[in-house]
């Protein structure tokens, strides 16, 4: 495990701006065609987070906000 996570390998970006996301990285995490995932971009790096992930987590923030109230 590298510091900033699992290393899967590299990748290029495609003719038409399309990134391949190594296999073994998207059969570990269980990605699968059709998956959804919000683009955030950080000290010059991109991060891909599955958007139902983030989605359940926006949700359970929001529910323990509202609890503060």
């Amino acid at each position: 495990m590298h510091s900033l996570g699992n290393l899967y390998g590299t990748t290029s970006i495609g003719e038409r701006g399309q990134v391949v996301i190594p296999k073994k990285a998207r059969e570990e995490l269980g990605f699968k065609k059709g998956d959804n995932f919000v683009v955030v971009e950080k000290h010059g790096m991109l991060v891909l987070a599955p958007a139902e992930l983030l989605k359940s987590f926006i949700n359970d923030v929001t529910e323990e906000l509202n609890k503060l109230k």
